[in-house]
């Protein structure tokens, strides 16, 4: 409702022309959905973000710092700026880095576990857990550190092709023998 009377103000006033809410470098590394809340607040209409998926161990960014905005093809502007309400607000912001499973849970139960833990952080991956399974007897049926389940972000079973963030929790479940 409050959106609403923005707009008809701007368009009884203003020629359908809105204030930009800040100036571009206050705005820049701030929080995204700050940033896209505020341009919605002054009653932009046309406002979009757009992740960049660039946060891996080691990054300068926080997850959601906008990194640039950019209003009608123009990445420079300055508080007050009469802007038309329908002109579109780009806001790219840093989010972490994902990564798409080439294989889905069933073959890495086909491994050793040391073998499907290294093979999920070549991928990338950085938060790999083992979990033994202490069942073994003679080690006949089921070898010593077969993998029995794979859990990704509480995810069991995941199909080829999934994608989760790098830092997401892998739970490595294998069979081992039981201590004596």
């Amino acid at each position: 409702n409050e959106l609403r009377k923005k707009r008809a103000k701007a368009f009884l006033f203003k020629g359908k022309k809105i204030a930009v809410p800040g100036d571009y470098e206050d705005l820049i590394g701030r929080n995204a959905s700050y940033v896209a809340n505020t341009f919605i607040e002054s009653a932009f209409s046309d406002v979009k973000t757009i992740p960049i998926k660039d946060i891996y161990k080691g990054s300068v960014y926080k997850v959601g710092q906008v990194e640039q905005i950019v209003i009608g093809g123009s990445s420079y502007f300055r508080k007050g700026d009469l802007i038309p309400y329908d002109t579109e607000v780009i806001i790219t912001y840093h989010e972490k880095k994902e990564i798409t499973l080439p294989f889905s849970e069933r073959s890495l139960r086909k491994m050793n576990y040391v073998e499907a833990g290294d093979c999920l952080q070549e991928l990338g991956f950085t938060e790999i857990y083992e979990k033994p399974i202490r069942d073994l007897v003679t080690g006949w049926v089921k070898k010593d550190g077969t993998v029995e389940k794979v859990t990704i972000g509480g995810l069991n079973p995941f199909k080829k092709n999934s994608i989760f963030p790098y830092d997401v929790e892998i739970v490595i479940e294998y069979h081992t023998f039981k201590k004596k």
